[in-house]
């Protein structure tokens, strides 16, 4: 995987040749454990717990999805706090559940022609204005 900045936005372009949040790279456990049973941590409680990759990520505001990935992981970018758009690539068929739960600056996606599905809570507590195909 790779960032750039394009079009004024720190973008990664996601390859899926890493499980992100299985892994632990983007989004530390006890952050996402915590959400899930609906324990608030304040902004600065959640950095202390993120290692500095972690840091990194949530500092990506736009993710482009590279052609031949064609399923999106569940929670891979969970509580992305600062991504405000997602472009995939017409090769996704699937968005697995939670994979952008909680971005909430999310406004804009533009989704892949051949998508068959989407899961629960894909896109849950996101912003979106402006969904293509």
């Amino acid at each position: 995987m790779r960032t750039k900045v394009v079009d004024g936005l720190l973008t990664l372009f996601y390859d899926g040749s890493k499980e992100l949040w299985n892994q632990g790279h983007l989004i530390e456990k006890s952050i996402v454990w915590n959400r899930l049973e609906n324990k608030e941590l304040t902004e600065e409680e959640k950095m202390k717990q993120l290692s500095p990759e972690c840091r990194k990520y949530w500092s990506w505001e736009q993710v482009i999805v590279q052609e031949g990935i064609t399923v999106i992981p569940q929670r891979t970018f969970l509580e992305c706090k600062n991504l405000e758009r997602v472009i995939f690539a017409d090769t996704v068929t699937v968005i697995k559940e939670y994979a952008f739960l909680r971005c909430k600056k999310l406004a804009y996606i533009k989704l892949s022609v051949n998508l068959e599905f989407i899961e629960e809570y894909a896109f849950g507590y996101c912003n979106l204005s402006s969904v293509f195909v």
